[in-house]
């Protein structure tokens, strides 16, 4: 009560208590609306960063199936020379070195992928037979529709997480 009556007695100590109180506000709201900024840019920096690893893997499912759609291609064209052909061999060659490149991606960046991707992405990587299982041409058709068919799923998931519209 003394200081409620020292204060409305001064003039002064008044306006000096209501320039700290004003002060003390101002200050809080600034840390608060600092709080919420530095929230807002990492959740973009995340975002960014996850558009960025879905795009790269994206990238490289597609890369996959189109040169597993080359090998399909041409063997349907000359299925009885293609396989045992040095064109055959470059593109099987490629086709390898893409699925090795799109597994790096993958395994670089699964910290930032979602349950969802990962669980759909894996679904797809199953139908890449083993060695011993594999068939020319037959494998490839398979790979090429598989991953034709979980791209667009995969795209959706990606899009969904980081708040984009899908353009196709």
């Amino acid at each position: 009560m003394e200081f409620l009556q020292l204060v409305s007695d001064s003039p002064s100590l008044s306006a000096l208590l209501g320039v700290i109180i004003s002060s003390l506000f101002t200050f809080s709201f600034g840390l608060v609306l600092l709080k919420i900024k530095i929230k807002s840019e990492k959740e973009s920096r995340i975002i960014e960063l996850k558009r960025q690893h879905y795009g790269e893997i994206l990238k490289w499912i597609m890369k996959t199936r189109d040169c597993a759609e080359v090998i399909v291609f041409n063997s349907k064209r000359d299925p009885v020379n293609y396989i045992q052909s040095p064109l055959y061999k470059e593109n099987a060659k490629k086709f390898v070195e893409t699925l090795e490149t799109l597994r790096d991606s993958y395994d670089l960046n699964t910290l930032i992928l979602s349950d969802k991707f990962i669980k759909r992405y894996n679904e797809m990587v199953k139908t890449v037979p083993s060695l011993e299982n594999y068939k020319p041409a037959v494998s490839e058709e398979n790979i090429a529709k598989s991953f034709g068919e979980a791209y667009l799923d995969l795209r959706k998931i990606a899009c969904d997480e980081i708040g984009t519209q899908m353009n196709l």
